[in-house]
């Protein structure tokens, strides 16, 4: 939301006019705010004075719209295109003279600025264009008692109160910035997808599918998978890969239901290893990438850059087209969330700053405000960066932060993003769930807020000389493993040699290189094998 203030003179001073917004916003137990905005207008010369007063509100879903100037109905003109409504209020009898002031009241309801998902709530105060400029600038929110704890706010609140069945927090200053509060911790959601695998050749061979990982923003829950996979091994990004054999020309539909909760902090294990700052395809790097890159110089400049330059392009939403990061600088105009991500990614290597890209699933209950950009079953892709202070990758989302007008989706997510894989020793390996598919018309991603989920229970046991996972979820930092996921299998203790015997010291080093030889010869294969999307 911002503000756009007219007056009779061509052009004025913002001297010539003292501010004051006051704004209170009424949450409702299903996130809809009713919004009242208090905005006096002092005229601190004697000649001029206001006459009309205009209000643009990122949302095209208003209703009850009213309006008044001095204490009196007026009837104002009202414009929407492109999810932005325009309120044009003019003063039928303005009050003129040094020190007078005009007092401009403009209500109106909207679900636009809460995001309930389960018992969550993310809630967003809009900012003012120049509200910095105001004498005074204060925001109020109120909200039901029964919402969850205030978890997060990206500014603290000047004051709580608690009253009348209802928690109110008030918010003096920072007129020109989003303020985003988080109610609540988690999320857990129900994936049910679909993959279809065939075998175009004439040799039996291995293939693979990508599975929602564990990150430090999820946790994942394997609560079946049929038919089972031989093993699911981890990748170097954190993936998850569940492997099977196909026999010549066979063809195999694969389902899989999980049970994903997502937190907005980084607070879960992460198994990823790797700390790619290598060019790719997408991932170009010239002399224009690289003066950029060093101009903007850091992670949080890099952001910005990409929501004051790149234009969302909403005609290009089911577009099976990904331009990488020397077509998204030459065509800012066009970009949907492939060409934030790619170009986030680009850029930071370029200055050895760890980046990589997420292909996953965005919860939205507007999709105007917050886009997905993926064509194969509507996905979203953000990239992360690797923070060397903190030890720990951090997932941001340039494409929501241009698209809600400056919401923070730089200092912590919400509640809604799913990752499906991470991108970063390859642009376009592997590939998320929804690409597996030979019927384009059948959707293969089902992703619905869970009521409950299964407990989860890890669980080693020794199989022909290995431990497996049976269990449906990753053994984490017990029984002397570190990590592994469900279906994944390391060697038994008991198959490890001793120093005191040669012989199997030898075999240990055969089999670990027959194991060398067989990962470089699956890579070609899976390649391959890749399903048609």
């Amino acid at each position: 939301m911002y503000y756009v203030l007219c007056t009779i003179s061509p052009v004025s001073a913002v001297t010539d006019f003292s501010t004051s917004f006051d704004s209170t916003y009424i949450f409702d137990q299903s996130g809809n705010a009713q919004v009242t905005h208090l905005i006096e207008i002092k005229n601190n010369l004697a000649h001029l004075y206001t006459t009309v007063y205009s209000l643009a509100i990122r949302s095209s879903e208003l209703t009850n719209i009213t309006t008044s100037v001095n204490e009196k109905n007026v009837t104002p003109q009202i414009e929407t295109t492109n999810n932005l409504t325009n309120i044009h209020i003019t003063a039928p009898d303005p009050k003129i003279g040094k020190e007078q002031i005009n007092l401009f009241k403009i209500s109106y309801a909207t679900p636009s600025f809460a995001e309930k998902i389960g018992n969550t709530y993310a809630l967003t105060l809009p900012r003012a264009q120049k509200g910095n400029e105001a004498e005074s600038f204060v925001r109020r929110i109120e909200v039901p008692e029964s919402y969850p704890p205030l978890s997060h706010s990206t500014i603290p609140p000047q004051s709580t109160i608690e009253e009348n069945g209802m928690r109110s927090y008030v918010f003096v200053g920072a007129g020109n910035v989003n303020i985003t509060l988080l109610f609540g911790d988690q999320v857990t959601y129900q994936l049910s997808l679909g993959y279809d695998l065939k075998n175009p050749t004439g040799k039996t061979g291995p293939t693979e599918i990508a599975l929602p990982p564990d990150t430090p923003y999820q946790q994942v829950i394997l609560d079946s998978i049929d038919p089972a996979p031989n093993e699911i091994v981890l990748d170097q990004d954190g993936n998850w890969l569940a492997r099977y054999e196909l026999g010549y020309l066979e063809k195999k539909h694969v389902t899989a239901r999980l049970y994903v909760t997502i937190s907005p902090s980084p607070i879960n294990y992460d198994p990823s290893t790797s700390l790619p700052v290598k060019t790719d395809k997408y991932w170009e790097r010239n002399d224009q990438i690289s003066s950029l890159a060093h101009q903007l110089k850091t992670p949080k400049n890099i952001y910005q850059y990409l929501l004051d330059n790149f234009s969302y392009d909403y005609s290009k939403i089911y577009a099976n087209q990904r331009l990488g990061v020397e077509e998204a600088l030459k065509n800012p105009s066009s970009a949907i969330c492939n060409e934030f991500t790619d170009t986030f990614i680009a850029l930071s290597r370029t200055l050895n700053i760890p980046a990589r890209s997420i292909i996953g699933y965005a919860y939205s209950n507007n999709d105007s405000l917050r886009p997905l950009g993926q064509s194969t079953d509507v996905l979203h892709s953000y990239p992360e960066y690797y923070d060397p202070e903190h030890k720990l990758w951090v997932s941001i989302d340039p494409t929501w932060g241009h698209t809600t007008g400056g919401v923070n989706y730089y200092d912590r997510l919400d509640f809604s993003h799913i990752a499906f894989v991470r991108l970063g020793l390859e642009s376009e390996y592997p590939l998320p769930p929804g690409s597996y598919r030979d019927d384009l018309s059948v959707k293969q991603v089902e992703v619905s807020v869970a009521s409950d989920a299964p407990t989860t229970s890890p669980q080693i046991s020794e199989v022909n000389g290995f431990l497996v996972n049976t269990g449906n979820a990753a053994i984490i930092n017990q029984d002397g493993i570190t990590y592994l996921p469900p279906y994944g299998k390391t060697l038994s203790i008991q198959q490890f040699p001793s120093t005191s015997s040669p012989k199997k010291v030898v075999g240990y080093i055969l089999l670990i290189i027959c194991a060398i030889l067989f990962l470089k010869f699956l890579r070609p294969w899976r390649r391959f094998m890749r399903p048609n999307t």
